[in-house]
């Protein structure tokens, strides 16, 4: 059982540690009904549970995902990657034929 007190002290752990690379934490029940933007503020990206802590003084950045499946995926990135990792967005300005990739035709895990 996952409860929001064990996703503070987490994250809190994670930034605090020089040599943290990956953390997944697979769940069967998150043991309260929090919304997360309340817990970690505003997502990265618009629908989706992912959101970035950056380290201080360095050019990385603590990445949280919660994915569908009840797994929380925390892991180290550099700050550029960040936006390299990004799913693509619609830019109305695009030409017909050049639109993005559909969501459904990528292989990201399903996103909570």
């Amino acid at each position: 059982m996952v409860c929001s007190e064990d996703l503070l002290m987490l994250k809190e752990a994670f930034l605090s540690s020089s040599s943290f690379q990956k953390f997944i934490l697979k769940y069967k029940y998150f043991d309260e009904n929090v919304d997360l933007q309340l817990l970690f503020g505003e997502p990265d990206l618009i629908d989706r549970d992912t959101w970035s802590f950056p380290y201080p003084d360095s050019d990385e950045s603590l990445r949280l995902v919660h994915y569908d499946n009840r797994v929380f995926d925390f892991s180290k990135i550099l700050n550029r990657c960040m936006v390299e990792h990004s799913l693509p967005l619609l830019d109305s300005s695009l030409p017909d034929s050049v639109l993005p990739l559909e969501e459904e035709n990528l292989d990201y895990p399903k996103l909570h």
